[in-house]
């Protein structure tokens, strides 16, 4: 079972009556391989004084083992990258993040005995505890290795194995676990809402492939793990509650920051520009509450140019419309007046005023959402390229799975 599944049959009590649940901590709770991987790169070019490593991609979760394997690295300076690693990733916690599986913690902790596992240092389970509070869920911490590690946690606990529910990220731990008696249908999968990347393919609006990038899959509005903050932010109507949307800013700036900082090295770059997808109808027809989304990304352009000194450009104003467009997203049953054309190949370039500033930039445009079938961001990337750019990636918040029908 996924997750989500389960996350959505919560209220079935019959199913987690007696039992105990274990979380895995990285990976499982939490997504740390950002700051893992920057924690590393970091004690890399202290110890080593280089910081090219085009092997070490912010794409996976770098390890032990992958440093050991770099030419230059011998054991003693290995040793002494883990201990300057070991010291630096407390600085690296704010490029942590929560998964579904948090929610679940703290949704049955009060009536359901909860313990997190871990194979980490329990130096870094601490510093991770204190800056997410989650010890407040968790009867406790079991830090365990080895082949036979559920059935001796089991043993420690003093219930049977096959009264444990397991929330596990890692196959190969899911295979150990099996093994260990833990049925099959007692473990939840999780897959963490971490960097993803995914290739944009050329057709009637774009003439070459893109690299693109996002974190999360875009459900549907009402599903339990749907990233609502996404929807708070469209305020489409202009009548959103205004501390609802501050709170949906604060939870995009999470993503935006972890995720900018990620893309900036591993685009490699001197000098990477920011710009947004505009709304879908013209500039002057949205008040600032309108505009969250764009004002997120500017604040996190200034945070990231002035805490981790990344050479950014704000180009979030380089593409504004001045012509509205149809917005492809409303319901059915959306009665506000939705005038303007479909996307059609150019319809960027002729609703829009492009600066010439994105000449000769290399560009990474962002999107809340990229929907398959609407093809307006491959329009967008087009028209930069037209415009000059010497290159665009394409980075969204979230992605949906699969094509929809649309209100034509």
């Amino acid at each position: 079972m996924i997750a989500e599944t389960f996350f959505e049959n919560l209220n079935n009590n019959q199913f987690i009556d007696g039992k105990i649940m274990l979380f895995d901590l990285d990976g499982t709770l939490f997504d740390t391989n950002l700051a893992n991987n920057d924690a590393y790169k970091y004690a890399l070019y202290k110890v080593t004084g280089k910081s090219d490593y085009p092997s070490l991609s912010n794409l996976h979760r770098i390890t032990r083992n992958d440093i050991e394997a770099l030419d230059e690295v011998t054991p003693q300076v290995l040793e002494e990258i883990i201990n300057c690693k070991r010291n630096v990733y407390k600085w690296k916690l704010e490029y942590t993040y929560p998964t579904i599986a948090y929610e679940i913690l703290k949704k049955v902790c009060s009536h359901t005995p909860c313990y997190f596992i871990s194979v980490a240092e329990r130096s870094r389970v601490i510093q991770l505890g204190q800056y997410w509070h989650f010890n407040q869920y968790t009867k406790g911490c079991i830090l365990a290795d080895g082949n036979n590690k559920y059935k001796n946690i089991a043993s420690k606990l003093n219930v049977d194995v096959s009264n444990i529910i397991l929330f596990e990220d890692d196959e190969s731990a899911i295979d150990n676990a099996i093994d260990n008696g833990i049925e099959e249908e007692n473990i939840i999968r999780v897959f963490p809402a971490t960097l993803k990347n995914h290739t944009i393919r050329h057709n009637d609006f774009l003439r070459n492939d893109v690299d693109a990038y996002f974190s999360r899959d875009y459900m549907r509005l009402g599903h339990p793990y749907n990233p609502s903050f996404i929807n708070t932010l469209k305020n489409q109507f202009g009548n959103g509650d205004l501390n609802q949307l501050n709170s949906a800013v604060d939870m995009l700036k999470k993503y935006l920051k972890r995720d900018i900082h990620c893309l900036y090295k591993l685009i490699n770059v001197n000098e990477l520009t920011i710009v947004g997808i505009p709304r879908s109808k013209a500039e002057n027809s949205y008040s600032s509450e309108q505009q969250f989304f764009r004002r997120g990304i500017q604040e996190v352009i200034k945070e990231l140019q002035n805490e981790l000194h990344l050479n950014l450009i704000d180009g979030t104003l380089y593409i504004t419309r001045h012509t509205n467009t149809k917005t492809t997203h409303l319901a059915k049953n959306d009665t506000i007046e939705n005038d303007g054309d479909m996307p059609y190949p150019g319809i960027t370039r002729s609703t829009c005023d492009i600066s010439e500033k994105v000449a000769g930039k290399n560009v990474l445009l962002i999107d809340d959402i990229y929907t398959l079938d609407v093809n307006i961001d491959e329009d967008t990337i087009q028209a930069l390229y037209d415009k000059g750019a010497n290159s665009v990636r394409f980075y969204s918040v979230c992605k949906t799975f699969k094509v929809r029908r649309r209100k034509q």
